[in-house]
């Protein structure tokens, strides 16, 4: 700024309507580059369904996760069409958009050409006409040169900040979405042992967007020491049940007690910290099988027992004495070169970082879905040991057998349908052959 009045009052000595010329002539200019930048900002927003996409099917291309379907079915040339498809449309838009820029910057470039043109060609006459000297010519212009120079640099700076304004604004209205779940402004203190345990009171939840209830007028209590199945079939409430719990979302109606307090009174963090979970979708992480365990709960420290007693406890004891380097074993290739476990390895050491953590409730969703037999009646005794004092939660489609679980909970269409110890339910038709009352030893 600075810079331009200093031009602006040389040229202002050689007559006041130079600079305010130099002034108007920016006018447009600045029209030019902030409709090009809004233009920039809509046309972004409108490319990313088509760089997902791209992205999407990179992915599927790249990832070690489909490489087995990829190769067996056959259909890598469909998702590289798929791709090259989005990437030619990217191509094609980009194109068009620097034809727009280029156009329009020609036209900015053209009027300060243009005013350059008369200003030189005002000064010449004067200079002709014995007015004005060589000199004065030659600072003019010069001045014009810098002046105009100093208002691009200008006009640049503030269609950036126009620009980021206007990206900002799409992560402000991220910011601004209202907290589904919020913490009081005096949380209550999470109890270190559950006493009476956590009672469902008429609890009905809908998600948003939606009519249909997920949940409704649930009413039963988990009680400490318990292990609890979770059943029903698809879509009948189970992993929303779970996610009330873990309090990503709270009830619509009802309410959830803890030892006679309301979830609702807790702050969401504290809780969570309280909470083991082992999900169907559970992470690889690559990392150590050391870490990929402490990372369940990070304040453990590294040297602690306690990691090695929750790999033991999940089954993999014998894997840790095979694998070279034991605990500190590197796993997944995407960082090292490290050992890739199977999918049913990788749900064990899942199944540890649950057991590490010091939680009042342990949410198990299908957890032996990529077990044997073996593993998974090893899992359900470490889970029996693991529950005293605690409440253990787990879904399940597959048989029940004796000491798995010592109560069932059976839900349809959002309500509780069933209620009580398998062996009491073995016979009504809601259970679908789910309960095997032969003795554990010959179903596993």
């Amino acid at each position: 700024m600075i810079g331009i009045g200093g031009v602006f009052i040389i040229l202002a000595g050689f007559t006041p309507w130079l600079p305010l010329l130099l002034g108007f002539a920016a006018l447009p200019v600045l029209f030019f580059k902030l409709d090009r930048t809004r233009r920039f900002y809509d046309w972004r927003k409108s490319l990313t369904p088509l760089d997902r996409q791209a992205s999407y099917f990179h992915a599927v291309m790249t990832d070690n996760a489909g490489a087995k379907e990829i190769r067996l079915y056959g259909h890598g040339d469909f998702c590289l069409n798929r791709f090259a498809a989005a990437r030619a449309r990217l191509r094609e838009e980009r194109v068009a958009w620097r034809r727009f820029v280029l156009t329009r910057e020609a036209l900015g470039l053209f009027i300060g050409l243009a005013v350059t043109g008369v200003i030189l060609l005002w000064m010449t006459s004067r200079l002709l006409a014995g007015a004005v000297t060589v000199g004065a010519l030659v600072l003019c212009v010069q001045s014009v040169q810098r002046g105009q120079h100093a208002v691009t640099a200008l006009l640049n700076a503030v269609s950036a900040l126009f620009e980021d304004a206007l990206f900002l604004q799409s992560f402000e209205e991220l910011l601004r979405q209202p907290a589904r779940v919020g913490a009081p402004e005096h949380p209550a203190p999470v109890p270190d042992v559950l006493r009476d345990g956590i009672t469902f009171e008429n609890v009905s939840f809908t998600y948003p967007g939606r009519t249909e209830p997920a949940l409704s007028r649930l009413s039963f209590t988990l009680r400490p020491g318990e292990r609890v199945a979770l059943a029903g079939p698809n879509g009948a409430g189970k992993s929303t049940l779970v996610k009330l719990l873990c309090r990503l979302y709270d009830p619509d109606d009802g309410r959830i007690l803890v030892d006679g307090t309301d979830l609702r009174a807790f702050d969401p963090q504290t809780w969570r910290r309280r909470i083991g979970a082992l999900f169907q979708d559970f992470n690889h992480y690559q990392l150590t099988l050391r870490d990929n365990i402490r990372i369940g709960h990070p304040e453990t420290p590294e040297t602690s027992p306690e990691v090695e007693r929750a790999a033991c406890d999940a089954g993999l004891g014998p894997l840790i004495k095979s694998w070279p380097q034991g605990l500190d074993t590197r796993l997944g290739r995407w960082l090292h070169d490290g050992i890739e476990p199977s999918i049913g390895q990788w749900q064990k050491i899942a199944l540890a970082r649950a057991f590490l953590r010091p939680a009042l409730l342990t949410i198990l969703d299908e957890p032996a879905s990529a077990l044997d037999n073996a593993s998974q009646r090893e899992a359900f005794e470490a889970l029996a040991r693991l529950s005293r004092g605690r409440i253990a939660l787990f879904t399940s489609h597959r048989h029940l057998t004796p000491g798995m679980a010592d109560r069932l909970l059976i839900l349809r269409d959002g309500t509780l349908a069933a209620d009580g110890a398998p062996a009491d339910l073995a016979a009504d038709p809601l259970t679908g052959g789910l309960i095997d009352l032969r003795p554990a030893t010959s179903s596993l």
